[in-house]
C-alpha cells in the first residue's frame, strides 16, 4: 500500500506560522501570573541547623578578635604611659670624644636631657644642638633603657691660630671654621702672622686662611715639629717659618704639594736647619737654598 502526497499540497496552518510572543502586559497572562503564587522553597531542618552553627562560629570569631585587638591596644597603651613616666627618666649622660669642647658648652644640652623620659627624649635635638659647638664635627646620641643617654663626639682638630684686629687669637681646623677665641697666643698650634677678621667661635675664617690650615694640616710629623709659624701673601703665596728662624717658600698652597714637602724633608735630612736661611720649593724641580 502506498501513500501519495501530492507535491502542492500545503503543510497545515499549525505548521506555517509562528506564534507572536506573548505580552506580558496581556490581561490573560496577567491573570494566568496572579493565579499561581510561587511556592515557598522547604529548607532540611538539618541544613538550617548547620547555617546556624556557622554564623554563630562566626560571630564568636568577630568577637574574640575584636576583644584580643582591645586588649593589645590596651596593653600597649598601658605600657606606653609606664615607660614614658617619670619611673623611667634620664638620669645619667654619658659623654665620649670630649676633648676639646668644654663642659660649659655641654652642660645646658645635658640638663635638657636628664629628667626626660628615656623613650621619649628627644635624640635628633640633642645632636643637632652638639653639632652647633664649635669643636663638634658629628656627635651621635642614644638611649640606653631604662636611666641613661650615651654620647658619641667626634670633635675637630685645631690646625693654626691667628691674630684677630682685638689682639685676641683665633684657632681654626683644617676646614677654616674657628674653633675657640684665645686671649693670648697658643703655643700648641702654629701662628698665621696675617691678622684676620674678629671671628667669633663656630665662625668660618676667610677663603685664604683655610687654604694654609688644610697645607699645615698636610705637614708631616718629622717637619711639623719645627714649624714656628706661617704667613700668606696677597697673592696667596704661602711661606713657612722653622723655630730657628729658617724661611721655606711653598707658592701656591694648593700646587704639588706633595712634591714640595718631599723635597724640604729631603734637604733638611741632609742639612740641619740651623744651618739654612732659605729654602724655596716654589718649583719642586729647581729648589732654591740659601745657607746660613
Amino acid at each position: 500500500m502506498s501513500i501519495i502526497i501530492g507535491g502542492d499540497d500545503d503543510l497545515p496552518d499549525a505548521f506555517n506560522e509562528i506564534p507572536p510572543p506573548l505580552d506580558a502586559t496581556d490581561s490573560t497572562v496577567r491573570a494566568n501570573a496572579g493565579s499561581a503564587p510561587p511556592r515557598a522553597v522547604k529548607v532540611h531542618p538539618k541544613i538550617r541547623e548547620r547555617r546556624i552553627d556557622i554564623a554563630r562560629h562566626l560571630g564568636r570569631k568577630r568577637l574574640i578578635a575584636l576583644v584580643a585587638g582591645a586588649v593589645v591596644f590596651i596593653g600597649g597603651l598601658i605600657t606606653l604611659l609606664v615607660f614614658t613616666s617619670s619611673m623611667f627618666s634620664v638620669d645619667d649622660v654619658q659623654i665620649y670624644g670630649d676633648n676639646y669642647t668644654t663642659p660649659a658648652e655641654l652642660q645646658p644640652i645635658i640638663d635638657s636631657l636628664v629628667g626626660e623620659p628615656v623613650l621619649a627624649v628627644d635624640l635628633d635635638l640633642a645632636r643637632t644642638r652638639l653639632e652647633s659647638l664649635p669643636f663638634v664635627r658629628e656627635a651621635q646620641v642614644e638611649a640606653d633603657f631604662p636611666h641613661t643617654v650615651r654620647v658619641e663626639i667626634e670633635e675637630r682638630l685645631p690646625v693654626i691660630a691667628f691674630p684677630g684686629d682685638d689682639g685676641r687669637f683665633r684657632v681654626i681646623d683644617a676646614e677654616g671654621r674657628v674653633l675657640t677665641v684665645l686671649e693670648r697666643q697658643p703655643v700648641e698650634y702654629p701662628t698665621l702672622t696675617n691678622a684676620g677678621p674678629n671671628a667669633d667661635a663656630g665662625a668660618q675664617a676667610p677663603t685664604q686662611f683655610t687654604a694654609v690650615a688644610l697645607f699645615a694640616r698636610s705637614v708631616p710629623a718629622e717637619l711639623e715639629v719645627w714649624v714656628s709659624s706661617y704667613r700668606i701673601s696677597a697673592t696667596g703665596e704661602t711661606a713657612m717659618t722653622l723655630r730657628n728662624g729658617t724661611v721655606i717658600a711653598f707658592g701656591q698652597p694648593t700646587q704639588r704639594i706633595q712634591n714640595k714637602l718631599a723635597v724640604v724633608i729631603t734637604l733638611l735630612r741632609e742639612t740641619p736647619p740651623t744651618e739654612i736661611t732659605s729654602i724655596d720649593v716654589t718649583d719642586p724641580d729647581d729648589p732654591v737654598v740659601v745657607g746660613a
